[in-house]
């Protein structure tokens, strides 16, 4: 290494590049080519090797120092080929790319691609090595660069490359096959309730793509996926109208195959050369043809009025609908309290915790094989500061209803006992049996009433209580971050993309301040 030249002039890089001193000159002002020293007439080893296809100095481009062929290039079964535009272009789009071999039905061979640099024209120049195996090819590559770094390996299931029992890939595998053993690797690392969402919207990936061969998938097959998954349209229940995909279902389906596709070309085990790169790296997300959801608009006081003077007779979900709408805590939130999180002398409440669920799957049906249980679980602790968890002040009147329903608890000595039976005791909320309840069932008991007492409880979702307290807050004035504060929300986005619906006709007024400030202006010109 200390004897090969690290510094090359223009003109000797136009000569390695088979290229004009002005082609060398328009590479470097479009910064394609790194150039160093105060005339930029310099250009170092390594940066010409990058720019020559290498990614590093194992990586050495063909041809740079001539040819230095071994006996490996001899084998009766190596050939060098050139290839033409079209498998260029087709090499591109299925994500093959240089270093790494390939299996080529077309030719019926193991092939590794070579990049030669450009020609006069700028155009790169590109051959194959082909080949009966992945090492054998793999070993010309290496040859042809001139270079006997063992470090480089092929993906290849042998101890060794002197070993000739190189794995032979199943090609009549199915995607379904490979993309449910993917689908099994991420259980541990998610939450149940992420997992769960992962399983259900595998159900509609696997029925499109999983009878394909997985060495077949490309990026063609996967955009044709997305753009027939835009055009298609579904429905809850047979008395709804079916409509297209909403965008957010779209993303999450794209995040999962791209995260598919990008295991198995990174993080792939040695018996499975899938994907030669991650063609999706690119790719733009399709769009949906949904429409848009309506806005969430924030509860009115008459609303809020109406549906605690209707839930007074259950004090239970009364104390509950106190707590949301005076805290604007997530329903899960306010589930999750104990008695301890109350302190009753200094009228706080501390929030730390959420009600969730979880269950088990069958990642080959894709389907749910028990009921969910209730779990209580940390809030997401994924900023420095822990905006999650907060302490708040609450008032007299939200104060009485806890202390109602806490009384109501401690009269009944029977749900005491089987509170302590079920190690529930110092939660505020559970079943009437003593075991916690899912939220969907405190939500079916505030549905109830409401519905008894002629409210439009399909419109008065437990979540708007949230909406409500964060836009009313912004109307008052209050600052940003001081509200990201008191939602528990990580950064003032979320705030400002869901909860803060501000009424129209409110910011139609607000707009007065600058018509005012314009005819100031004015008049003082």
């Amino acid at each position: 290494m200390d004897n090969i030249k690290q510094i090359y002039t223009l003109d000797e890089v136009a000569t390695v590049l088979n290229v004009s001193v002005d082609s060398v000159k328009d590479f470097i002002s479009s910064n394609d080519l790194v150039a160093i020293g105060s005339n930029k007439d310099k250009i170092k080893r390594i940066d010409l090797y990058k720019f020559m296809g290498g990614n590093s100095l194992t990586d050495e481009p063909i041809d740079f120092w001539g040819n230095q062929c071994s006996n490996v290039l001899n084998s009766v079964s190596i050939e060098v080929e050139y290839v033409s535009d079209k498998e260029i272009e087709e090499m591109i789009i299925n994500g093959l790319k240089e270093p790494k071999p390939y299996y080529d039905r077309n030719r019926n061979k193991w092939c590794i691609a070579l990049s030669l640099g450009y020609n006069e024209n700028g155009k790169r120049i590109r051959k194959i090595i082909c080949g009966k195996t992945q090492v054998e090819v793999w070993e010309a590559y290496k040859a042809y660069l001139g270079t006997n770094n063992n470090d480089v390996q092929p993906r290849v299931n042998s101890v060794g490359l002197d070993t000739v029992n190189v794995h032979k890939c199943n090609y009549d595998i199915l995607f379904s096959d490979v993309y449910k053993k993917y689908l099994k690797s991420l259980e541990s690392n998610i939450t149940n309730r992420t997992y769960s969402g992962y399983v259900n919207l595998s159900k509609i990936i696997l029925n499109k793509l999983g009878n394909i061969k997985v060495y077949d998938i490309n990026k063609n097959i996967i955009e044709d996926f997305f753009n027939e998954l835009v055009n298609m349209k579904y429905n809850k229940s047979s008395k709804m109208q079916p409509k297209y995909y909403s965008q957010d279902y779209i993303n999450k389906v794209f995040n999962l195959i791209h995260g598919f596709i990008r295991y198995y070309s990174e993080n792939a085990d040695d018996t499975m050369n899938i994907f030669a790169s991650d063609f999706m790296h690119n790719m733009k997300k399709p769009k949906s043809k949904s429409l848009m959801a309506s806005e969430i608009k924030p509860l009115s006081h008459k609303d809020i009025y109406d549906i605690l003077n209707a839930v007074k007779e259950n004090p239970m979900i009364s104390c509950w609908v106190h707590l949301m709408s005076e805290c604007g805590m997530r329903p899960s939130e306010a589930l999750a309290l104990t008695w301890d999180d109350i302190d009753f002398d200094n009228k706080t409440i501390y929030i730390s915790k959420a009600l969730g669920k979880e269950s088990d799957y069958d990642i080959h049906t894709c389907k749910r094989i028990e009921k969910f249980r209730p779990i209580i679980k940390d809030l997401k602790n994924n900023t420095k500061n822990n905006y999650h968890s907060r302490c708040m002040a609450i008032s007299d009147t939200t104060l009485q209803s806890i202390i109602r329903w806490k009384s109501i608890v401690e009269k009944d000595k029977k749900f005491i006992d089987r509170r302590k039976e079920y190690c529930t005791d110092r939660f505020i909320f559970t079943g009437p049996k003593g075991n916690l309840w899912l939220y969907e069932d405190y939500k079916q008991k505030y549905e109830r009433i409401l519905k008894k007492y002629n409210i439009d409880y399909k419109a008065m979702n437990p979540y708007r209580f949230r909406h409500t307290v964060c836009t009313e807050l912004l109307l008052n004035r209050v600052d940003l971050k001081s509200v990201q504060i008191i939602m528990g929300d990580s950064t003032s986005d979320v705030i400002l993309k869901y909860y803060a619906n501000v009424e129209r006709d409110k910011v139609l007024k607000s707009n007065t301040i600058l018509k005012n400030r314009m005819a100031n202006i004015v008049s003082n010109m």
